[in-house]
Order: structure tokens, then sequence, then C-alpha cells
């Protein structure tokens, strides 16, 4: 059941008292919510959408949740997958999706407060100077002095205007785009943006790469978290072939196998939508070797209800207040965040 909007920080107050916190494990409701975030730092010239929480509110969540609920490592989510571990209290899984260079040190943090996480890594960013679409298109659409973005026709496709102002509007907009054309033109339709805009992501990154590399993927398991995939290159799934799927989810598993010497159980969806992914792409998915696979359109799972191959994950916003963190963390079946 979800809260409407307007009663949810009102209840969160009233729910989240930290009296009720020592309760939660002893009557709480068995379950496993998921918990996503995507980078850990306190601002950006890029896309400011995919940081989760600054390092000091990050403490503070890590804190709060290893107090509260039972975080579980990548090995005991598989064995929660394939029915080999029955869930008894309030359970919790940390993510990572992407591979962001931050999120090493934030690997460094969960350690020291004994809480394993799945770091999803996109195996075609690691290692690299790659500055992602989403990134590019914020950057282009936050420092343009254009009020407007003109976009030529790609094929039979387009062409586009789109408003600047407010700017996060405009990259959503230009994001959807993005998604509903083939893939054989997304670069050249990113490439047209940044000249539309006047201004292009890599100036601002010349030096300093965004992702990490694959020293910093092993560190990470050497910390006890696990790695899993995130495809090779992010693609929506669901727009690629069976064939084109198949390989995306295979290099992936086979590079990080190479790299760490452990090949992945653990896959999450690229955007993870429901409409990212299909009985097919899950198909695929095992065929490949994966024990399971994370979606990412809402963060929990009752333990009858889990779903080896889309095991829900919710977003974590700066946005969201410690009312509504702690209320999600402690009662998710009201409070799982749901992403659109």
């Amino acid at each position: 059941m979800q809260i409407l909007k307007g009663k949810r920080e009102l209840l969160a107050r009233a729910l989240g008292r930290s009296f009720l916190r020592p309760l939660v494990r002893a009557v709480g409701e068995p379950g496993l919510m998921g918990l996503t975030y995507h980078r850990v730092c306190d601002f950006d010239v890029l896309d400011q959408g995919v940081i989760s929480a600054s390092f000091e509110e990050f403490e503070w969540q890590c804190n709060f949740v290893k107090d509260t609920v039972r975080v579980l490592s990548g090995d005991e989510v598989t064995r929660v997958a394939r029915g080999e571990l029955q869930l008894r209290e309030p359970s919790a899984i940390i993510s990572f999706d992407d591979g962001y260079l931050d999120n090493l040190e934030a690997g460094r943090v969960l350690a020291r407060h004994g809480l394993p996480a799945i770091f999803f890594v996109t195996t075609g960013f690691i290692g690299t100077d790659t500055i992602t679409h989403w990134d590019r298109i914020a950057y282009s659409t936050r420092r343009t002095e254009m009020r407007q973005l003109h976009i030529a026709a790609l094929g039979d496709q387009g062409p586009w205007t789109v408003e600047v102002v407010p700017s996060d509007h405009a990259a959503r907009a230009l994001r959807d785009i993005y998604h509903s054309i083939p893939t054989t033109q997304h670069d050249a339709f990113i490439d047209d943006v940044e000249r539309a805009a006047g201004v292009a992501a890599k100036d601002a990154h010349r030096d300093a790469p965004l992702f990490m590399g694959w020293e910093h993927v092993r560190e990470l398991r050497t910390l006890g978290h696990a790695i899993g995939a995130h495809t090779h290159s992010h693609p929506i799934l669901s727009r690629l072939t069976a064939d084109e799927q198949r390989a995306e989810l295979q290099r992936s598993r086979d590079d990080i196998q190479r790299e760490t010497g452990v090949a992945p159980d653990l896959l999450a969806y690229p955007n993870g939508k429901p409409w990212t992914f299909t009985p097919t792409t899950k198909s695929l998915a095992r065929g490949c070797g994966f024990k399971a696979a994370f979606s990412f359109y809402g963060g929990h799972n009752p333990p009858d209800e889990i779903d080896a191959f889309d095991i829900k994950r919710g977003w974590v916003s700066p946005e969201e207040s410690r009312n509504l963190f702690r209320a999600r963390v402690m009662f998710p079946q009201l409070f799982a965040s749901e992403t659109t």
C-alpha cells in the first residue's frame, strides 16, 4: 500500500520515532527492501539526478540502517533468490549502479560500518574516460545560453525542439527522445544536442575520470562487497534483439570474471523500469549464468513474492528527508520508494 505524497512526511515523522526502531527487527514483517544509490558526493557539474546523497548524509544513513534491519550480502541475496535462505526478519540490500569513481569511497564507508553492498558495474565504462549520455545531456541543458535546443532529424526521427527552462525538464525530455530512437542513432543524437547547446561535458572532465578502474572494483571485493553486472554499455535491453541482449549480458559477465576472478551471480537491468526488460530478457539472463536480477521501480519484496529475476529496488534521493528515510527502512511495505 502506498501513501499519498501529501501525507507521507507527516506519517513518516510519526512512525520514524527512535523508540520504535528496536521493535522493527523483533516484530517487523519479514521482507527484502532494496536501497539503490548511484553516486555519493556533494555536487558535480554533470547530472545531479544521479547523486543519491552527500557523504555526510550517507554516513548517517549507514548508521541508521545497520542498527535497524539486517543487511544481506550478495551471497545471501543469491540464496534468497534460489529459495535456499528464508527471510525471518526485515532485511535490506544496499546497491550501487553504474560504477562511478565515488563508489569506491562509499564502499570504504560501508565496510567501516560492517555493511555489505552490491556494486553493479557497467563494464564498458570501467577504466575508460566515458561520459554517459545522461551526464552529457544534463551538462548541456544546465550550461547552455540557448532558450531552445533545435536538433536535426535523424533518419525518419525528428526534428526536435526542446525548451531549455527549466533545465531538468529539458534533460528529461531529451533522455526520453534518446530512449525512443534506434540505438544506432544514439551517438549522433547526443553530439547534436551538444552542438545545439554550444557546450560539451568533455570540456569539464578532460582530466577527471568519472568511473572506477578495475583496480578499484577489485578493492571493493576485498572490502567484502559483491560485484554485479549492469551490462556492458548500459542499453535499454527491451529495445535490443535477443542476440544483442545476450551479447550485452554475457560480455559484462565475462569482463567481471576476467578482471576479478569471480563470475557475477547478480545482474541489475539498466534503468530497471518494467518496460526496460521482458520475459525474454529474464530468460537470457538465466541462460548467461546469472542467478538473480534486479529491477528499479519500487523497493519492497514480501518474502512470498520474490521474483528471482525481478527483485525490486527503490531509489535513495537527496530530496528525501531523514524522517522519510527512517520510515522507509522501518516500514518499507508502506513507504517502498517507487521510481517512474
